[in-house]
C-alpha cells in the first residue's frame, strides 16, 4: 500500500537506489517478518506495483504477499531523508565507513522512531547521505568478500532492531 512519506511508521527501512526488484522484494518480505512497519523507496528503487496498480509478477514471486507493507516512494534522496529525520526518526545507515560501528551496538526501543538506510549493491551510500545519518552500522566480513548482498545485510539489521523493539 503506497503512502505519503509523512505517514511512515517506525521501525522503517529506506532503500536507496536498490535497482534489483528481487532484492527489493526480498527486503519487503524480511521487513514483514522482522516487524518493520514501513518501507521507503528512494531514487531508482523499484516499486512493488506497476502504473496500473497491479503487483509486478517478479516482485510478488519473491515477496509472497509482503508487498502490502505500507511504503513511500520518492525520487529525491537527500530531501526525503532530511524530512524523515526532521520528524524525529533516528536515521541509521548500514554501510562500511571509517566511522561505522559494529551493528549490534545500535540500540532501538519502542519509545524511539528508527529508520535503517541501505544502499545499492555497487555504490552503497555516498558521503552526503552518511552525513545526514545519526549512526553508521557495519556488519563485519570475516573472510574474502567485502560485503553481503543488500537484502541479506538488511535482514540481519532488521532482525537486530526488531529483536530489541519486540523483545523476542
Amino acid at each position: 500500500m503506497k503512502i505519503e512519506l509523512s505517514k511512515i511508521i517506525s521501525p522503517a527501512i529506506a532503500l536507496v537506489d536498490v535497482r534489483s526488484i528481487h532484492n527489493t522484494a526480498s527486503i519487503f518480505r524480511t521487513a514483514d517478518g522482522a516487524g518493520f512497519r514501513s518501507v521507503v523507496l528512494l531514487g531508482h528503487t523499484p516499486e512493488p506495483f506497476n502504473k496500473m496498480g497491479v503487483v509486478r509478477g517478479d516482485f510478488a514471486k519473491v515477496s509472497l504477499g509482503a508487498e502490502n507493507i505500507p511504503y513511500a516512494h520518492k525520487t529525491y534522496i537527500l530531501p526525503s531523508l532530511k524530512k524523515i529525520k526532521s520528524v524525529g526518526f533516528k536515521v541509521v545507515a548500514l554501510e562500511q565507513s571509517e566511522t561505522s560501528v559494529f551493528y549490534k551496538k545500535i540500540k532501538a526501543s519502542k519509545k524511539e522512531k528508527i529508520i535503517i538506510v541501505v544502499g545499492s549493491e555497487i555504490e552503497g551510500l555516498n558521503k552526503k547521505i552518511l552525513a545526514i545519518c545519526d549512526e553508521i552500522a557495519e556488519i563485519p566480513m570475516r573472510a574474502n568478500k567485502e560485503s553481503l548482498n543488500v537484502a541479506v545485510s538488511a535482514g540481519v539489521m532488521m532482525y537486530h532492531i526488531g529483536d530489541q523493539i519486540y523483545k523476542k
